[in-house]
């Protein structure tokens, strides 16, 4: 650290005095000099430091910025040794410097200050009736000289920001503080920030974990199933794609680098044959990595206090989990929110979302997209609005209570048709042929299922005798490993049975069960 330069030069005689004797010295400050006239205007008093150097300023400058008179310093009481009116503050001159050159939005750089004296200088200046937000502002150069000391101490600096109420500086200074172990701050530094600038801290951290988590929880949408490779084929890659999320939710930290994303799927690629499970792998590690990217690493501290306060903040963000679950409509709205994923052409043979009827008897038809392919669901009977606003009901004509009694004999006739028509058609399941062919499909069913569980048992055995995983990871790969040996077990039993002709088991009756049945036999009344 620079000191502020000093001039040293011999005072002028006191009025009335001879100048015979030895001559006084006094220092002062090269920038607030005597000649200078910051601000436009000249110097009329000095202001000396605790060791004795002078600073020369502007009274009026300084009473229009302060509502104290300047800790009391204005109008000054003493006089100089060059015959100015002369106030001596309570800081050092380096500390008041600092705060002088925040007064005349003045870069402090040429002194090359260290981040404690910025820090002290930032605290002072409430001291002396100036407003923090109006001198370290966001245009200010005080600013500048703490934003430029933020990546080498951010915590001290946010530290200063939140004691001042310097919001829009905490909200810059955040990002630096992504790579900051949350239980290593020790409670003077809790202190020093306060309980709304340490809540902001931890949400900031929890939503970008919790970000990770909802970016990684789809898996890559498969692709079209050929010869070479299955659905079957690609529940195996959507697997590895939940054992590969796991892991790095385990070692989520807000700062994860996108790197990290990139390499982790890569090595899953090493081991997958299909070109098309690649390619779909490689699109859904770019879109992970997008999003990642895209994050907000900061957000203002007033806005997630707006959004608390209006209930837009959840209060629990780390519900969502990798782990199997009854989907609810709240996780499908996400998943097509943040994974839209439109066809690259509408075909051809269908309308474009046609949505009112042709006619009373004709109900809209809606196409609804859904990720690959497209599903037609017919709209509820309900009002539809017209374009003038109005709602428009389908006409209904009166029928006599003949006409009405013929039309339903028609229908319940016409409906008794169709029944006999399909009866006939199908094949009767009570034949014994019928029966068999039903049981030597479900065999195979049971085999083919069987020996997908079998393998992918083993991949999971060999991932696990490797030794590559360890935590979370390990452990969800163990209990996959458990679902698919003890589905390989009930497929092999299963099968065995019906090539037996015995029916499958059928799960044991309850306790409770047995009981109502008993009751039921011994009742008198059912």
């Amino acid at each position: 650290q620079h000191s502020p330069e000093m001039l040293t030069i011999p005072s002028p005689p006191k009025s009335g005095t001879c100048a015979l004797g030895a001559e006084a010295m006094i220092s002062m400050s090269t920038t607030f000099t005597a000649s200078s006239t910051h601000g436009g205007v000249p110097t009329d008093a000095v202001i000396a430091s605790t060791d004795n150097i002078y600073f020369y300023v502007n009274t009026a400058l300084l009473a229009g910025l302060s509502t104290n008179g300047f800790d009391g310093l204005l109008p000054p009481r003493d006089r100089s040794l060059d015959g100015l009116p002369l106030s001596r503050a309570k800081d050092a001159s380096d500390v008041l410097n600092i705060v002088l050159h925040a007064v005349h939005n003045m870069s402090p750089a040429a002194y090359a200050p260290t981040l404690a004296t910025l820090v002290a200088a930032l605290e002072r200046i409430p001291v002396y009736g100036l407003s923090p937000a109006r001198l370290a502002g966001p245009s200010s150069a005080l600013y500048a000289a703490l934003l430029s000391q933020a990546p080498l101490a951010p915590l001290t600096v946010y530290a200063a920001a939140a004691r001042c109420g310097l919001n829009d500086l905490a909200t810059v200074v955040s990002p630096y503080l992504l790579p900051l172990q949350l239980s290593s701050l020790t409670d003077g530094q809790a202190e020093a920030m306060g309980a709304i600038y340490l809540k902001w801290l931890f949400l900031l951290h929890k939503q970008r974990v919790d970000a990770m988590k909802g970016i990684l929880a789809q898996a890559p949408y498969p692709h079209v199933e050929t010869d070479a490779c299955t659905f079957a084929d690609q529940k195996k890659v959507a697997r590895a794609w939940q054992l590969a999320a796991a892991y790095l939710v385990s070692e989520a930290r807000p700062d994860l680098p996108p790197s990290t994303i990139e390499s982790t799927v890569n090595s899953l690629m090493t081991s997958v044959t299909c070109e098309g499970c690649k390619d779909a792998l490689r699109k859904r590690m770019q879109k992970a990595v997008v999003e990642w990217t895209m994050v907000p690493v900061r957000e203002h501290v007033l806005e997630i206090a707006s959004k608390e306060a209006s209930g837009k903040l959840p209060s629990e963000l780390s519900s969502q989990s990798l782990e199997p679950g009854p989907t609810r409509m709240e996780d499908i709205k996400d998943v097509i929110q943040r994974f839209p994923a439109p066809p690259s052409a509408q075909p051809e043979d269908m309308e474009e979302l046609p949505l009112l009827s042709a006619g009373p008897s004709r109900q809209p038809i809606i196409l609804v997209e859904c990720t690959d392919s497209w599903a037609r669901t017919k709209a509820s009977s309900r009002p539809v609005a017209t374009r003038c606003g109005s709602l428009h009901h389908p006409r209904r004509t009166r029928l006599s209570r003949t006409d009405s009694n013929e039309a339903r004999r028609q229908q319940r006739y016409s409906e008794a048709e169709q029944a006999l028509a399909e009866s006939l058609r199908a094949p009767d399941p009570s034949t014994p042929e019928a029966q068999t062919q039903a049981l030597r499909k479900t065999a195979s069913l049971l085999q083919a299922l069987s020996e997908d569980s079998g393998e992918a048992a083993r991949h999971f055995r060999a991932v696990i005798a490797a030794r590559d995983l360890h935590g979370p990871p390990l452990r969800a790969a163990k209990r996959e490993r458990w679902l698919l040996e003890h589905r390989q077990r009930q497929c092999v039993e299963q099968a065995a049975r019906l090539e037996r002709g015995a029916p499958p088991a059928s799960p044991a009756p309850t306790r409770r069960q047995v009981n109502l049945a008993r009751f039921l036999e011994a009742s008198g009344h059912r």
